[in-house]
């Protein structure tokens, strides 16, 4: 009964089973919906639960956002103008025109030189487009992709089919704007923090969208990781580690899915050496008769392939392979740094010793997630040799006597 625990209410956020309760709630309206769990449980259970799954839009009037002041509503007006042109169903060569005002790259008072067709525009738009020029006071990069990015999101937030489509089709707009940055890595960190703060009162919409963004490619799974354990708060939140294993899963199957390629291009290009090597035995013995040639079932010689096109295809993938592989790594080597970090941090407070895990859930979570994220990537032949070799240089880095000995233990009983 509920009553029972009552008491659990008045503990501190870091309580273990007040957060068990929480995670226990927030996996019930995921499973149902928020007044339907509401109605089940007593009212003082209400602030446990979760906010209500809407968007936190920067520039909304009812925005809860942290920032106070003019400098939250700071590019509003162009942010509207944006939504406006995306609802226009404006494609992405004419809302990169209009972006490109905004950074003072085009004099909507004249002629673009580049525009063939000067019919692109219609009057209404250039006349709403010079109200934002400003050819001293023009917007930077950042700020500019902070107010595409916050648009596209409130625009496509009806569904995620929407946001899908939206991101989709403007593609290439954000990877202009990426590209536009000497610091491709900050582009893309301002990225996961809109996100994040957009949808800072829906976990769901953060991993599917999080997850779309890498498919995409407009995020990489370094930037995530980062705004992961940056957010020390939310650490003893469950759902920040679905977000977690998603990158690392999605990381990791991104490289098995070019090795299988790179398998079956290596299996035709053997196929069809063999085919050609049989032909040319058949016509050096002149013997018109034909014999039979069993080839492997599962692949299919496409006469329309040439063995030098399988080659070159051969060589992209590997070399695809080896990026991919080298992007695990990377990706590892930092997964280890942040968690260790995390813990040496922690571990060097004053009542580390006398530390009840359960009354921390914060390192309760961070120091449980370590020990799950070891055990399930440490026994894939893979991943196994950096695990180690990554475990090994940290042990050897860090000065914290505990850190150490939490990963030499691990190595000790699974190596």
């Amino acid at each position: 009964e509920w009553k029972n625990w009552d008491y659990v209410i008045q503990e501190s956020d870091d309580s273990s089973k007040k957060q068990f309760i929480k995670s226990v709630l927030e996996v019930c309206v995921k499973l149902s919906y928020l007044e339907r769990i509401k109605k089940t449980i007593p009212e003082n259970f209400y602030g446990l639960m979760i906010s209500p799954p809407i968007p936190n839009f920067k520039f909304s009037s009812s925005s809860n956002n942290e920032e106070e002041g003019s400098d939250q509503r700071e590019g509003k007006e162009e942010t509207m103008e944006i939504i406006r042109r995306i609802r226009s169903r404006h494609d992405s060569d004419l809302l990169l025109r209009f972006v490109n005002i905004l950074l003072g790259n085009i004099n909507p008072n004249e002629e673009d030189p580049n525009d063939n067709n000067n019919n692109t525009i219609d009057p209404l738009d250039r006349e709403n487009a010079i109200k934002f020029y400003q050819s001293e006071a023009c917007l930077t990069v950042e700020s500019t992709l902070t107010l595409v990015i916050q648009a596209i999101l409130y625009t496509g937030s009806k569904s995620y089919t929407h946001i899908v489509k939206l991101t989709d089709r403007y593609i290439p707009l954000l990877q202009y704007l990426i590209n536009l940055s000497d610091n491709p890595s900050e582009m893309e960190s301002i990225i996961v923090k809109n996100v994040s703060s957009f949808w800072k009162n829906s976990f769901q919409h953060q991993i599917i969208v999080f997850d779309k963004f890498m498919t995409f490619k407009l995020i990489t799974n370094t930037a995530i990781i980062n705004h992961i354990f940056d957010q020390t708060e939310l650490l003893s939140n469950q759902s920040i580690w679905i977000i977690f294993y998603n990158t690392i899963n999605k990381t990791i199957s991104r490289a098995q899915t070019i090795h299988k390629k790179l398998n079956i291009v290596k299996k035709q290009i053997t196929i069809k050496r063999k085919k050609e090597e049989f032909i040319g035995n058949n016509n050096d013995n002149n013997d018109s008769t034909p014999k039979a040639i069993v080839f492997n079932a599962e692949l299919i010689d496409d006469p329309k392939e040439t063995l030098e096109s399988l080659i070159e295809q051969e060589t992209s993938l590997q070399t695809l392979l080896d990026s991919s592989n080298q992007e695990q790594t990377k990706l590892f080597h930092l997964i280890l740094q942040k968690f260790t970090s995390h813990i040496d941090s922690f571990s060097s407070s004053d009542n580390y010793n006398d530390l009840d895990p359960t009354s921390n859930f914060y390192y309760y979570s961070v120091h449980g997630n370590l020990i799950e994220f070891l055990r399930n990537f440490f026994k894939n032949p893979n991943l196994h040799s950096i695990l180690i070799n990554e475990m090994h240089s940290l042990i050897q880095q860090t000065n914290n006597e505990k850190t150490s000995s939490l990963l030499l233990s691990f190595l000790t009983l699974n190596g």
